[in-house]
Protein backbone atom coordinates (compact mmCIF):
# COMPACT_ATOMS: atom_id res chain seq x y z
CA UNK A 1 0.00 0.00 0.00
CA UNK A 2 1.26 3.52 -0.73
CA UNK A 3 2.25 5.21 2.52
CA UNK A 4 0.54 8.24 4.20
CA UNK A 5 3.50 10.46 3.84
CA UNK A 6 3.87 9.61 0.03
CA UNK A 7 0.25 10.44 -0.07
CA UNK A 8 0.41 13.52 1.60
CA UNK A 9 3.09 14.50 -0.98
CA UNK A 10 1.98 13.26 -3.66
CA UNK A 11 -1.05 14.92 -3.75
CA UNK A 12 0.22 18.25 -2.29
CA UNK A 13 2.76 18.16 -5.54
CA UNK A 14 -0.25 17.32 -7.98
CA UNK A 15 -1.88 20.27 -6.73
CA UNK A 16 0.61 22.65 -7.27
CA UNK A 17 1.27 21.17 -10.73
CA UNK A 18 -2.34 21.42 -11.25
CA UNK A 19 -2.51 25.28 -10.56
CA UNK A 20 0.35 26.31 -12.15
CA UNK A 21 -1.48 24.54 -15.21
CA UNK A 22 -4.96 26.20 -14.57
CA UNK A 23 -2.42 29.55 -14.76
CA UNK A 24 -2.47 29.26 -18.28
CA UNK A 25 -6.31 29.66 -18.20
CA UNK A 26 -6.42 32.51 -15.86
CA UNK A 27 -7.16 34.58 -18.56
CA UNK A 28 -11.21 32.80 -18.39
CA UNK A 29 -11.67 32.40 -14.73
CA UNK A 30 -10.70 36.10 -13.70
CA UNK A 31 -13.19 37.61 -15.75
CA UNK A 32 -15.88 35.63 -13.47
CA UNK A 33 -14.19 36.20 -9.91
CA UNK A 34 -14.37 39.66 -10.71
CA UNK A 35 -18.12 39.33 -11.46
CA UNK A 36 -18.60 37.96 -7.97
CA UNK A 37 -16.46 40.14 -6.81
CA UNK A 38 -18.54 43.48 -7.87
CA UNK A 39 -21.77 41.90 -7.70
CA UNK A 40 -21.32 41.33 -3.23
CA UNK A 41 -18.93 44.31 -3.18
CA UNK A 42 -21.12 46.17 -0.82
CA UNK A 43 -21.90 43.32 1.04
CA UNK A 44 -18.16 41.77 1.38
CA UNK A 45 -17.50 45.34 2.78
CA UNK A 46 -19.92 45.17 5.15
CA UNK A 47 -18.88 41.90 6.19
CA UNK A 48 -15.16 42.66 6.32
CA UNK A 49 -15.69 45.75 8.17
CA UNK A 50 -17.68 43.92 10.82
CA UNK A 51 -15.54 40.70 11.11
CA UNK A 52 -12.09 42.99 11.39
CA UNK A 53 -13.53 44.48 14.11
CA UNK A 54 -13.95 40.74 15.97
CA UNK A 55 -11.67 40.44 18.68
CA UNK A 56 -11.21 37.34 21.72
CA UNK A 57 -12.86 37.82 25.03
CA UNK A 58 -10.26 39.42 27.97
CA UNK A 59 -8.88 35.88 28.84
CA UNK A 60 -7.50 35.24 25.01
CA UNK A 61 -4.76 36.51 23.40
CA UNK A 62 -4.85 39.52 20.62
CA UNK A 63 -2.84 39.30 17.70
CA UNK A 64 -1.89 42.22 15.40
CA UNK A 65 0.58 39.64 12.95
CA UNK A 66 0.01 36.52 11.26
CA UNK A 67 2.37 34.03 9.95
CA UNK A 68 0.65 31.29 7.70
CA UNK A 69 2.39 28.22 8.46
CA UNK A 70 1.88 25.66 5.26
CA UNK A 71 1.96 21.37 4.75
CA UNK A 72 4.87 20.17 3.60
CA UNK A 73 5.20 19.38 -0.15
CA UNK A 74 4.64 23.02 -1.65
CA UNK A 75 7.94 23.60 -3.70
CA UNK A 76 6.22 26.06 -5.71
CA UNK A 77 4.63 29.40 -5.11
CA UNK A 78 3.43 28.70 -1.76
CA UNK A 79 0.37 31.47 -2.40
CA UNK A 80 -0.65 29.43 -4.96
CA UNK A 81 -1.60 26.11 -3.06
CA UNK A 82 -4.40 24.75 -1.08
CA UNK A 83 -6.14 28.30 0.19
CA UNK A 84 -3.04 30.02 1.66
CA UNK A 85 -2.80 32.89 -0.41
CA UNK A 86 -6.61 33.16 -0.56
CA UNK A 87 -6.36 33.52 3.37
CA UNK A 88 -3.22 36.07 3.27
CA UNK A 89 -5.35 38.17 0.48
CA UNK A 90 -9.02 37.99 2.47
CA UNK A 91 -7.04 38.48 6.03
CA UNK A 92 -4.63 41.21 3.92
CA UNK A 93 -8.07 43.15 2.69
CA UNK A 94 -9.62 43.13 5.90
CA UNK A 95 -7.07 45.37 7.16
CA UNK A 96 -7.49 43.74 10.77
CA UNK A 97 -3.72 42.97 11.06
CA UNK A 98 -0.96 45.37 10.88
CA UNK A 99 1.11 42.49 8.65
CA UNK A 100 0.17 39.01 7.23
CA UNK A 101 3.06 36.73 6.44
CA UNK A 102 2.95 33.99 3.99
CA UNK A 103 6.70 32.65 3.23
CA UNK A 104 8.32 30.31 0.59
CA UNK A 105 9.49 27.62 3.29
CA UNK A 106 13.17 26.32 3.48
CA UNK A 107 13.04 22.26 2.84
CA UNK A 108 9.33 22.46 1.87
CA UNK A 109 9.38 18.54 0.39
CA UNK A 110 10.15 17.27 4.26
CA UNK A 111 9.29 20.25 6.57
CA UNK A 112 12.27 19.51 8.87
CA UNK A 113 12.02 20.91 12.34
CA UNK A 114 15.33 21.87 12.32
CA UNK A 115 14.70 24.55 9.60
CA UNK A 116 11.27 25.46 9.92
CA UNK A 117 11.58 26.58 13.61
CA UNK A 118 14.42 28.71 13.11
CA UNK A 119 12.86 30.13 10.18
CA UNK A 120 9.46 30.96 12.17
CA UNK A 121 11.61 32.88 14.73
CA UNK A 122 14.29 34.80 12.65
CA UNK A 123 12.72 35.31 9.13
CA UNK A 124 9.18 35.73 9.84
CA UNK A 125 9.88 37.06 13.60
CA UNK A 126 7.30 35.00 15.13
CA UNK A 127 6.21 37.11 18.98
CA UNK A 128 4.08 37.18 21.54
CA UNK A 129 1.99 39.37 18.92
CA UNK A 130 1.92 37.04 16.59
CA UNK A 131 -0.85 34.53 15.63
CA UNK A 132 -0.01 30.88 13.84
CA UNK A 133 -2.21 29.64 11.44
CA UNK A 134 -0.66 26.11 10.56
CA UNK A 135 -2.23 23.77 8.06
CA UNK A 136 -0.66 19.63 8.56
CA UNK A 137 2.95 19.86 9.06
CA UNK A 138 2.78 23.89 9.63
CA UNK A 139 0.10 22.65 12.53
CA UNK A 140 3.32 20.50 14.04
CA UNK A 141 5.61 23.48 13.59
CA UNK A 142 3.29 25.75 15.26
CA UNK A 143 3.13 23.36 18.19
CA UNK A 144 6.84 22.93 18.60
CA UNK A 145 7.40 26.70 18.44
CA UNK A 146 4.70 27.07 21.22
CA UNK A 147 7.07 24.85 23.29
CA UNK A 148 9.49 27.34 23.59
CA UNK A 149 7.73 31.00 22.19
CA UNK A 150 5.71 33.14 23.78
CA UNK A 151 2.46 33.29 20.50
CA UNK A 152 -0.30 35.47 20.58
CA UNK A 153 -2.61 32.34 19.93
CA UNK A 154 -2.04 29.44 17.77
CA UNK A 155 -4.64 27.96 15.00
CA UNK A 156 -4.52 24.38 13.81
CA UNK A 157 -5.05 22.70 10.85
CA UNK A 158 -4.95 19.00 10.38
CA UNK A 159 -2.97 18.33 13.06
CA UNK A 160 -1.13 15.41 14.39
CA UNK A 161 0.45 14.25 17.25
CA UNK A 162 3.07 10.88 16.15
CA UNK A 163 4.37 10.07 12.66
CA UNK A 164 1.38 7.89 11.90
CA UNK A 165 4.74 5.37 11.64
CA UNK A 166 5.87 6.65 8.38
CA UNK A 167 9.78 6.59 8.17
CA UNK A 168 9.84 10.02 5.97
CA UNK A 169 6.97 12.03 8.84
CA UNK A 170 9.18 11.02 11.44
CA UNK A 171 12.98 12.25 9.96
CA UNK A 172 10.69 15.74 10.40
CA UNK A 173 11.69 15.97 13.64
CA UNK A 174 8.56 16.74 15.33
CA UNK A 175 7.77 13.28 16.95
CA UNK A 176 10.80 12.07 18.38
CA UNK A 177 10.40 13.42 21.64
CA UNK A 178 6.92 13.83 24.33
CA UNK A 179 4.58 16.56 23.33
CA UNK A 180 5.53 19.47 26.12
CA UNK A 181 1.57 20.37 26.07
CA UNK A 182 1.43 22.37 29.30
CA UNK A 183 4.13 24.85 27.85
CA UNK A 184 1.98 25.03 24.48
CA UNK A 185 -1.03 26.32 26.86
CA UNK A 186 0.99 28.48 28.54
CA UNK A 187 2.62 30.52 25.76
CA UNK A 188 -0.33 30.61 23.54
CA UNK A 189 -3.55 33.31 24.16
CA UNK A 190 -5.39 30.95 22.86
CA UNK A 191 -5.83 27.57 20.52
CA UNK A 192 -8.66 26.60 17.75
CA UNK A 193 -8.42 23.41 16.28
CA UNK A 194 -10.06 22.35 13.12
CA UNK A 195 -10.05 18.94 11.22
CA UNK A 196 -12.12 17.00 8.67
CA UNK A 197 -14.48 14.11 9.44
CA UNK A 198 -13.07 12.76 6.06
CA UNK A 199 -9.25 13.56 6.04
CA UNK A 200 -7.20 10.82 4.16
CA UNK A 201 -4.28 11.42 5.97
CA UNK A 202 -4.60 12.24 9.55
CA UNK A 203 -7.46 10.21 11.60
CA UNK A 204 -9.65 11.92 13.62
CA UNK A 205 -8.06 9.94 16.46
CA UNK A 206 -5.22 12.06 15.94
CA UNK A 207 -6.64 15.42 16.11
CA UNK A 208 -9.11 14.13 19.52
CA UNK A 209 -5.43 13.45 20.73
CA UNK A 210 -4.12 17.05 20.70
CA UNK A 211 -7.30 18.71 21.45
CA UNK A 212 -7.55 17.16 24.43
CA UNK A 213 -4.54 17.32 25.67
CA UNK A 214 -4.35 21.29 24.97
CA UNK A 215 -7.89 21.96 25.53
CA UNK A 216 -8.71 24.21 22.37
CA UNK A 217 -11.56 25.28 20.55
CA UNK A 218 -11.73 22.04 18.65
CA UNK A 219 -14.23 22.23 15.70
CA UNK A 220 -14.22 18.86 13.69
CA UNK A 221 -16.03 19.83 10.28
CA UNK A 222 -18.10 17.37 7.74
CA UNK A 223 -16.56 16.53 3.97
CA UNK A 224 -13.52 18.53 4.07
CA UNK A 225 -10.98 16.14 3.17
CA UNK A 226 -7.76 17.45 4.18
CA UNK A 227 -8.72 20.87 3.64
CA UNK A 228 -7.15 21.38 -0.11
CA UNK A 229 -9.81 24.03 -0.98
CA UNK A 230 -10.48 27.57 -0.59
CA UNK A 231 -12.38 29.24 0.26
CA UNK A 232 -12.31 28.34 4.16
CA UNK A 233 -14.72 30.63 6.19
CA UNK A 234 -14.84 29.04 9.08
CA UNK A 235 -10.76 29.67 9.57
CA UNK A 236 -11.57 33.46 8.04
CA UNK A 237 -13.97 34.14 11.01
CA UNK A 238 -12.07 32.73 13.61
CA UNK A 239 -8.32 34.31 12.60
CA UNK A 240 -9.80 38.09 11.87
CA UNK A 241 -12.08 37.44 15.45
CA UNK A 242 -8.40 36.87 17.24
CA UNK A 243 -7.52 40.93 15.72
CA UNK A 244 -5.85 43.08 18.35
CA UNK A 245 -8.10 46.34 19.03
CA UNK A 246 -9.32 48.90 21.55
CA UNK A 247 -11.44 46.86 24.04
CA UNK A 248 -15.47 47.76 24.27
CA UNK A 249 -15.93 49.64 27.80
CA UNK A 250 -17.51 47.62 30.48
CA UNK A 251 -18.34 43.59 30.60
CA UNK A 252 -20.92 41.22 28.96
CA UNK A 253 -22.88 41.13 32.27
CA UNK A 254 -23.30 44.72 32.08
CA UNK A 255 -25.17 44.60 28.49
CA UNK A 256 -28.49 44.80 29.00
CA UNK A 257 -30.87 43.52 26.48
CA UNK A 258 -34.16 43.36 28.70
CA UNK A 259 -37.61 45.01 26.70
CA UNK A 260 -39.48 44.33 23.90
CA UNK A 261 -37.67 45.24 21.00
CA UNK A 262 -39.43 45.87 17.54
CA UNK A 263 -37.65 45.49 14.10
CA UNK A 264 -37.04 48.52 12.11
CA UNK A 265 -38.02 47.37 8.74
CA UNK A 266 -36.46 50.73 7.19
CA UNK A 267 -33.08 50.30 8.55
CA UNK A 268 -32.36 47.19 7.74
CA UNK A 269 -29.15 46.67 5.36
CA UNK A 270 -29.33 43.29 2.44
CA UNK A 271 -32.18 41.43 4.35
CA UNK A 272 -34.10 40.34 0.65
CA UNK A 273 -30.39 39.26 -0.70
CA UNK A 274 -30.21 37.19 2.71
CA UNK A 275 -33.73 35.75 2.88
CA UNK A 276 -33.19 34.80 -0.71
CA UNK A 277 -30.01 32.95 0.07
CA UNK A 278 -32.35 30.68 2.47
CA UNK A 279 -34.46 29.45 -0.55
CA UNK A 280 -37.00 32.25 -0.43
CA UNK A 281 -38.71 33.62 -3.41
CA UNK A 282 -38.80 37.11 -3.85
CA UNK A 283 -41.93 37.65 -3.23
CA UNK A 284 -41.60 35.96 -0.39
CA UNK A 285 -38.40 37.30 0.92
CA UNK A 286 -40.10 40.92 0.44
CA UNK A 287 -43.12 39.94 3.01
CA UNK A 288 -40.57 38.58 5.42
CA UNK A 289 -38.75 41.56 5.84
CA UNK A 290 -41.30 43.97 5.70
CA UNK A 291 -43.85 41.82 8.70
CA UNK A 292 -43.14 43.13 12.41
CA UNK A 293 -40.80 41.24 14.09
CA UNK A 294 -41.37 41.22 18.11
CA UNK A 295 -39.50 39.64 20.64
CA UNK A 296 -38.78 40.27 24.56
CA UNK A 297 -35.54 39.82 26.01
CA UNK A 298 -35.35 38.99 30.01
CA UNK A 299 -32.07 38.35 31.54
CA UNK A 300 -31.74 35.40 34.21
CA UNK A 301 -31.07 37.06 37.37
CA UNK A 302 -30.35 33.45 39.21
CA UNK A 303 -27.01 33.01 39.07
CA UNK A 304 -26.73 32.88 35.01
CA UNK A 305 -26.28 36.76 33.73
CA UNK A 306 -25.37 35.89 30.79
CA UNK A 307 -28.14 33.47 29.91
CA UNK A 308 -31.33 35.37 28.59
CA UNK A 309 -34.55 34.16 27.87
CA UNK A 310 -36.24 35.21 24.59
CA UNK A 311 -39.96 35.37 23.21
CA UNK A 312 -40.63 35.56 20.47
CA UNK A 313 -44.44 37.37 19.26
CA UNK A 314 -46.96 37.04 15.98
CA UNK A 315 -47.59 39.57 14.07
CA UNK A 316 -49.74 41.40 16.79
CA UNK A 317 -46.87 41.40 18.99
CA UNK A 318 -48.64 40.33 22.08
CA UNK A 319 -49.26 36.40 21.40
CA UNK A 320 -46.45 34.47 22.54
CA UNK A 321 -45.12 32.30 19.47
CA UNK A 322 -41.95 31.02 20.50
CA UNK A 323 -39.92 31.12 24.22
CA UNK A 324 -35.64 30.43 23.88
CA UNK A 325 -33.14 30.23 26.46
CA UNK A 326 -30.02 31.16 25.39
CA UNK A 327 -27.34 29.30 26.96
CA UNK A 328 -23.70 30.08 27.16
CA UNK A 329 -21.47 27.55 25.36
CA UNK A 330 -22.54 24.75 23.52
CA UNK A 331 -26.17 23.75 23.75
CA UNK A 332 -29.16 22.16 21.31
CA UNK A 333 -32.43 23.40 20.60
CA UNK A 334 -35.12 20.52 19.56
CA UNK A 335 -37.99 21.40 17.06
CA UNK A 336 -40.82 19.67 15.13
CA UNK A 337 -39.79 19.66 11.59
CA UNK A 338 -42.13 22.28 10.91
CA UNK A 339 -40.91 25.33 12.84
CA UNK A 340 -42.11 28.13 11.12
CA UNK A 341 -43.73 26.69 8.33
CA UNK A 342 -47.62 26.17 9.50
CA UNK A 343 -47.94 30.13 10.80
CA UNK A 344 -46.13 32.57 8.43
CA UNK A 345 -42.67 30.84 6.80
CA UNK A 346 -40.30 32.01 8.84
CA UNK A 347 -42.18 36.05 8.77
CA UNK A 348 -42.28 36.33 12.55
CA UNK A 349 -38.74 35.95 13.64
CA UNK A 350 -38.32 32.57 13.84
CA UNK A 351 -35.97 30.34 11.80
CA UNK A 352 -36.40 30.07 8.11
CA UNK A 353 -37.30 26.46 7.67
CA UNK A 354 -35.16 25.96 4.95
CA UNK A 355 -32.77 25.14 7.80
CA UNK A 356 -34.59 23.15 9.55
CA UNK A 357 -34.86 19.29 8.51
CA UNK A 358 -37.85 18.11 7.51
CA UNK A 359 -38.05 15.92 10.53
CA UNK A 360 -38.23 16.63 14.41
CA UNK A 361 -34.66 16.61 15.59
CA UNK A 362 -32.18 19.30 16.99
CA UNK A 363 -30.17 22.49 16.52
CA UNK A 364 -26.71 22.72 17.56
CA UNK A 365 -25.85 26.38 18.87
CA UNK A 366 -22.89 27.80 20.57
CA UNK A 367 -22.99 31.39 22.31
CA UNK A 368 -20.48 33.19 23.56
CA UNK A 369 -20.16 37.38 23.90
CA UNK A 370 -17.05 38.88 21.64
CA UNK A 371 -15.84 42.16 20.86
CA UNK A 372 -17.26 43.89 17.79
CA UNK A 373 -16.95 47.56 16.01
CA UNK A 374 -20.24 49.07 16.07
CA UNK A 375 -20.75 49.38 12.42
CA UNK A 376 -23.53 51.81 12.58
CA UNK A 377 -20.70 54.39 14.12
CA UNK A 378 -18.47 56.51 12.28
CA UNK A 379 -15.89 56.76 15.62
CA UNK A 380 -14.24 52.87 15.37
CA UNK A 381 -16.08 52.32 18.73
CA UNK A 382 -16.71 48.54 19.92
CA UNK A 383 -19.03 47.29 21.82
CA UNK A 384 -19.75 43.57 23.83
CA UNK A 385 -21.84 41.43 21.62
CA UNK A 386 -23.95 38.26 22.07
CA UNK A 387 -23.48 35.92 19.47
CA UNK A 388 -24.77 32.97 18.47
CA UNK A 389 -23.59 29.99 15.94
CA UNK A 390 -25.72 28.04 14.87
CA UNK A 391 -25.21 24.66 12.82
CA UNK A 392 -27.78 23.97 9.86
CA UNK A 393 -28.72 22.02 6.92
CA UNK A 394 -27.93 25.03 4.69
CA UNK A 395 -24.75 25.86 6.36
CA UNK A 396 -23.38 27.98 9.53
CA UNK A 397 -25.43 30.51 10.55
CA UNK A 398 -24.09 33.29 13.07
CA UNK A 399 -26.08 35.76 14.67
CA UNK A 400 -24.56 38.59 16.38
CA UNK A 401 -26.41 41.42 18.72
CA UNK A 402 -25.17 44.02 20.53
CA UNK A 403 -26.94 47.31 21.54
CA UNK A 404 -25.57 50.98 19.97
CA UNK A 405 -27.62 54.63 20.57
CA UNK A 406 -29.96 52.87 22.49
CA UNK A 407 -30.88 50.48 19.69
CA UNK A 408 -30.13 46.76 19.11
CA UNK A 409 -28.32 46.14 16.41
CA UNK A 410 -28.52 42.27 14.71
CA UNK A 411 -26.01 40.88 12.01
CA UNK A 412 -26.36 37.74 10.45
CA UNK A 413 -23.98 35.93 8.93
CA UNK A 414 -24.39 32.51 6.38
CA UNK A 415 -21.91 30.31 5.27
CA UNK A 416 -23.08 28.96 2.20
CA UNK A 417 -21.46 26.94 -0.62
CA UNK A 418 -18.13 28.57 0.33
CA UNK A 419 -19.32 31.98 0.47
CA UNK A 420 -20.77 34.34 3.22
CA UNK A 421 -24.27 35.86 3.35
CA UNK A 422 -24.46 39.10 5.52
CA UNK A 423 -27.39 41.06 6.74
CA UNK A 424 -27.79 43.93 9.29
CA UNK A 425 -31.62 44.45 11.26
CA UNK A 426 -32.43 47.53 13.52
CA UNK A 427 -34.52 47.05 16.73
CA UNK A 428 -36.45 49.88 18.63
CA UNK A 429 -36.89 49.19 22.59
CA UNK A 430 -40.78 49.75 23.60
Amino acid sequence: NTSIAVMRLVAAVLLNVGLLLLSGVGALRQPLRLLLRHRHRHQRKTVMAAMAAESPPPSTGAARRVIIVPGNGCSGNVANANWYGWLERELSASAAFEEVVLRNMPDPMMARESKWLPFLRNECKADATTLIVGHSSGAEAAMRLAEGTELAGIVLVSACWTDLGEPSEAAAGYYNRPWQWDKIKANCGFITQFHSDTDPFIPLSESDHVAANLGSDYRVLEGRSHFFDYPFPELLEEVVGRAAGADAAGTPEEVDFTGTWSRNAGLGVNNLAYLRAHGSSREESMAQAKAPYVQKWTRDDEGQPLEWTVVTYESDGTTPRRELVYHMGEWSESHDGNQGREKGDGKHGLMHPNLLSENAGQLTRTTDFIQVEDSTSNSGSRAWAHRTRTTTKLGLETTTRYLSGGRMVVERRLDLDGRGITSTEVFDRS
